[in-house]
């Protein structure tokens, strides 16, 4: 995204977190925050906010009725790796998600709006399917973890893959 982040994590040190949101501002409802507009609230257009900031948008003319225009049913996180050269860099950390907290990368707090009321809840992490493409160089799993504050997506790996 061309965003910096400042804080660098070392490994079994203290890890750092970045709060993302993306939703669609609905007509009818604005679980949006105090940077959006009166206006805005009435668009229907989906928004990127990182720390709080709105940092894009994508407007709701890009999407179909099939498609994105009244909202999604379907939530998918996802990590991607680039190198120029043909071998696969790591992912997080660079360790698989087996090794829990302070050791690989995860997602959690993800909550999601109720398309009625736009109330948020957070969905069990039960419901999460985990996916690797390459599991021999990057792994998820979902995990109930005491040191993080909800359920988390752990995920992350060597890499070493080539292509």
């Amino acid at each position: 995204m061309g965003y910096l982040l400042e804080q660098v994590y070392t490994y079994g040190g203290k890890q750092y977190e970045i709060e993302i949101s993306i939703f669609q501002v609905q007509i009818s409802s604005c679980i949006c925050n105090n940077a959006l507009s009166k206006q805005d609230s009435k668009t229907g257009d989906w928004w990127l906010i990182v720390f709080n900031e709105n940092v894009g948008y994508w407007p709701k003319s890009l999407f179909t009725e099939v498609g994105l225009v009244h909202g999604a049913s379907l939530i998918s996180y996802g990590g991607e790796v680039y190198s120029p050269v043909k071998e696969s860099p790591h992912m997080g950390s660079g360790h698989f998600p087996i090794e829990g907290y302070l050791k690989a990368a995860y997602v959690n707090g993800i909550e999601v709006a109720d398309e009625i009321d736009g109330k948020l809840s957070k969905p069990p992490i039960s419901t999460v399917n985990p996916f690797s493409s390459t599991p021999n160089c990057y792994k998820a799993e979902t995990k109930a973890d005491s040191k993080v504050p909800y359920d988390a997506i752990f995920y992350g790996g060597p890499g070493g893959c080539s292509f």
